[in-house]
């Protein structure tokens, strides 16, 4: 095969796995490295015919080159700017350059209200201008918020995807990423342009809470993907904290219950994770009031319509039946949120379903 590198060992098994990267950790794991996986006797079977397909090794190069022509590079813990607070995580595609120093996840749902989006705002800009690296997932509401935060504090932060770099159709996303890539970096641990599935976020939530020396929910409701972040925190034995809301608020139930159940501290200022980061900066963080209209203003904008938007899909998909996106789109050209963003949004929720390439179908949930 003429690998002599783990980054390009690592890319034809993931290559040979179809993209699967759970196989490719497994065989890593099992082997010490990917370069005695590949030659190894003892190699899966379903990995050994995939790594003899005649282009495999076209794949690795293209997939070397596409990384260098987007300025990004794939990296392994053999390399010096990998992560020192990863393990098991074989190989990682790096768009800019992580941070050294503290940092901390900021994660929530996509729905965040006034008050979510507020006090994201607020504790990453503290954080922030307290030299703390703010990490989460680029995602609509909570997530944006805290990157956009640290953007405008001329901060450090870093987006893990759920996706392949290049992997989002939209440019707006694009565009974003583009921002926090130039002021941080953008990671992902799967190939170059893949798109997103309901397997990859979570999996893409446990990179972000084990790149990170606590984690902070938001705000969260009952079933979350922030949970999960959370819950990874805690089995990788780094600090866990929740903002409480509303008790009666289902944006708020999921944070309550970490709290209550004793699986989250309750973070009622910024101050209180000083001990947690070795700093003290954060004792006199502003608290929210401070922020509160550039939260507003900056990300906040067409939240409210977005939930409109996805009412819209579900309502267009049960009166006309299957759709393509492009035709979902045709038919509501005013969409607030981009098209492909809705769709996988509503896709993770188990509302709709990907029945054939790029069609959908209402689910019975939905």
């Amino acid at each position: 095969m003429g690998f002599t590198t783990e980054k390009e060992a690592c890319l034809a098994l993931l290559l040979a796995a179809g993209g699967d990267l759970r196989r490719l950790k497994a065989a890593v794991k099992t082997h010490g490295s990917a370069l005695v996986a590949i030659s190894s006797p003892s190699l899966k079977t379903r990995l050994k015919q995939g790594l003899s397909r005649p282009d495999n090794a076209i794949q690795v190069a293209q997939q070397l080159a596409q990384a260098d022509s987007i300025g990004a590079r794939w990296i392994t813990p053999t390399d010096d700017d990998f992560p020192s607070l990863l393990e098991g995580h074989p190989l990682l595609c790096v768009r800019g350059a992580i941070p050294k120093g503290p940092s901390v996840a900021i994660v929530g749902t996509r729905q965040a209200d006034e008050y979510g989006l507020t006090i994201t705002h607020a504790l990453a800009h503290a954080l922030a201008l307290s030299g703390v690296t703010v990490v989460s997932g680029a995602a609509t509401g909570v997530d944006q918020a805290a990157h956009q935060a640290v953007l405008d504090a001329g901060g450090l932060t870093v987006a893990i995807l759920g996706t392949g770099l290049m992997g989002s159709s939209s440019q707006e996303k694009n565009d974003f990423l583009d921002q926090i890539a130039e002021s941080g970096a953008v990671v992902s641990e799967y190939l170059i342009g893949a798109r997103g599935a309901q397997w990859t976020f979570p999996v893409r939530n446990i990179l972000i809470a084990e790149m990170s020396q606590a984690t902070i929910v938001v705000q969260a409701p009952g079933k979350s993907g922030a949970l999960g972040t959370a819950k990874a925190a805690k089995a990788a034995g780094r600090p866990v904290f929740a903002v409480p809301g509303d008790v009666v608020h289902e944006l708020s139930k999921g944070t309550n219950q970490l709290i209550a159940d004793g699986n989250a501290c309750l973070l009622s200022r910024p101050g209180e994770l000083n001990s947690v980061l070795g700093i003290d900066g954060l004792q006199y963080a502003p608290w929210p009031s401070a922020t509160r209209n550039q939260a507003l203003s900056r990300v906040s904008t067409g939240l409210g319509q977005s939930l409109t938007d996805a009412g819209r899909i579900l309502d267009l998909l049960r009166n006309r039946g299957d759709l393509r996106s492009d035709q979902i789109e045709g038919q509501l050209s005013d969409l607030a949120v981009p098209i492909a963003e809705l769709l996988l949004d509503l896709e993770l929720k188990g509302q709709i379903l990907r029945v054939a390439g790029d069609c959908y179908s209402l689910s019975k949930v939905g």
